[in-house]
């Protein structure tokens, strides 16, 4: 072969395999059950007939041939575009929740130092539309090569078209090698070998890393023509550890979908068991939060299994309610923030004050729920009204967020407070959930409470912190910009952003949260497309 020089190399294409390098599991069903169960379209059949199916699946049928039936099972009928947005915004999730610490490191290794123009390139069994909102959102892939399904007019089929992987990742080099000026290419021929050397053009190399299945290693030609190759085995994965949240190549802020956790085979057959007794719990759990008098619902609530923590003391009302209501502001976790505060304080007067709200689930609500519109001057007199003849309980995210991170809280509420010799009180909220999420962006948000109560076991907790002077309290206590300690941290009242933030802040460390500047237009652009406004009767 020509040129058996050795080539000093510019700009290096990291090619690994997705599954076999990264995730701790070798079982991909979790992902499938995922995509049948959060694309709505009989998702529930899909699941039950896959789970039936799985166990044929695993132990007689091959790995190839296995792939296919369950993507027929869980993509025939589905909406392109649905399912697109399900590999953006939920599945990612569960990708990072199943890499190994060593297998990253492993990837990154390989890589050696990313200099610029270095490029990753993905090869993965599953669908592409699957995998490649995670491979390029959270590890930085330039170029992702799955499986493709066929579509028509909008709509899969769920049958995989031709294998033609080799073919696209040798093309995606070509083009890589073009790109940089390198000349030659993989696919016209250009590759020259020296004991598994490897120099592609000019200024290029190839470098692999591939799992070893069943004895075999690599599924592709194109490893063989690498110049390194590093070797995960099954045994390896046994002994990775989970990626720790910290070490997250790119934060996880934003996710969807219903399920909290992770659908594996056992799982999802409990999931299957618990779902009808469930169904008979929520009914049950709905009509003690609306009829029992408020003294009476924590207590019969947990005779149900549910769990509720309360910390800290709200400051007593105002004498004669003279000097108007107590603004509580709290974190976002679930439509039922307010409530479980009412139900915390046993106020059954106190309002909450909410953004895109479903008639419906205003209806079921045991306290009273007041709409707000965007509008800021109207939404200010809406909040002033009702914070002069009572409580109110508010929600400055303006959307929910799962993970340990806050969203930039609306200033709104200092301002209305400002007029006001209250207080602000910062109620740090938390929840936690064992199989599904009380809160969605793109499902029917007025389900979110039922699936919420649908958990068995579900954790509702409300720390009320030491109360926030309103700006004009504090002026008029000290004369103009002031402070005021709260649990040992300081807390400015010198304005409507400022207080916002300090308050922001206060939650945050109490819960151990991240702050963000992030707002529910960022949250609903990542994960439905959209700005996030509904109609009321969604």
């Amino acid at each position: 072969m020509a040129a058996e020089q050795l080539i000093t190399p510019t700009t290096t294409t990291l090619i690994f395999q997705l599954e076999e390098t990264l995730l701790r599991s070798p079982s991909l069903f979790p992902y499938f059950t995922l995509v049948a169960l959060e694309t709505g379209a009989g998702g529930i059949l899909r699941a039950l007939l896959l789970a039936l199916f799985y166990p044929l699946l695993r132990f007689v049928v091959g790995r190839s041939t296995g792939i296919k039936i369950m993507t027929f099972l869980c993509f025939a009928g589905l909406k392109t575009d649905r399912v697109r947005l399900l590999g953006r915004s939920v599945l990612p999730k569960w990708f990072l929740d199943d890499v190994g610490l060593e297998g990253l490191e492993n990837v990154m290794m390989m890589m050696g130092r990313r200099r610029q123009g270095e490029k990753l390139m993905a090869v993965s069994d599953l669908p592409r539309v699957m995998v490649e909102g995670f491979a390029r959102d959270y590890l930085g892939v330039a170029t992702v090569v799955g499986r493709e399904v066929k579509e028509v007019n909008g709509y899969f089929v769920g049958l995989m078209e031709e294998d033609r992987r080799e073919e696209r990742v040798l093309r995606a080099v070509d083009d890589e090698v073009a790109s940089n000026g390198d000349g030659g290419g993989v696919g016209g021929g250009e590759i020259y070998v020296k004991e598994k050397s490897v120099g592609v053009g000019a200024h290029h190399r190839l470098v692999g890393v591939v799992g070893c299945r069943d004895g075999d290693v690599g599924d592709h030609h194109i490893f063989r023509n690498c110049e390194k190759v590093h070797v995960v085995r099954r045994s390896e994965k046994k002994q990775w550890s989970a990626l720790p949240r910290n070490q997250y190549p790119k934060p996880l802020i934003f996710h969807d979908g219903r399920l909290a956790f992770r659908p594996t085979f056992p799982a999802t057959l409990a999931l299957f068991m618990w779902v009808p007794f469930g169904f008979l719990l929520v009914v049950i759990r709905f009509l003690i939060g609306r009829l029992l008098p408020f003294p009476l619902v924590i207590p019969c609530l947990s005779l149900t299994g549910m769990r509720f923590v309360f910390t800290g003391t709200p400051p007593p009302p105002p004498p004669g309610r003279s000097g108007g209501g107590t603004m509580y502001v709290c974190n976002h976790r679930t439509l039922l923030d307010p409530i479980v505060i009412a139900l915390a304080l046993l106020n059954t007067t106190a309002t909450a004050v909410t953004y895109s709200l479903s008639k419906f689930n205003g209806v079921i609500s045991p306290v009273r729920n007041v709409p707000l519109t965007r509008d800021r001057e109207r939404d200010g007199r809406i909040m002033e009204e009702i914070l002069r003849h009572g409580d109110v309980v508010v929600c400055p995210e303006g959307t929910t967020c799962r993970e340990p991170y806050l969203l930039r809280f609306s200033p709104l509420f200092a301002e209305v407070a400002g007029g006001s010799t209250g207080k602000i009180v910062p109620v740090a909220v938390n929840v936690g959930v064992s199989m599904f999420y009380g809160s969605t962006a793109s499902g029917l948000k007025l389900l979110d409470p039922a699936f919420h109560l649908l958990n068995p076991c579900p954790l509702y907790s409300a720390n009320f912190l030491v109360a926030v002077p309103t700006p004009s309290a504090a002026a008029a206590a000290g004369g103009g910009g002031t402070t005021t300690s709260s649990g040992g941290r300081i807390i400015s009242a010198t304005g409507g952003i400022e207080v916002a933030n300090s308050v922001q802040k206060v939650i945050g460390d109490e819960l151990g949260f991240q702050c963000t500047s992030f707002t529910r237009k960022d949250k609903y652009m990542v994960l439905a497309g959209n700005t996030g406004v509904i109609s009321s009767s969604s």
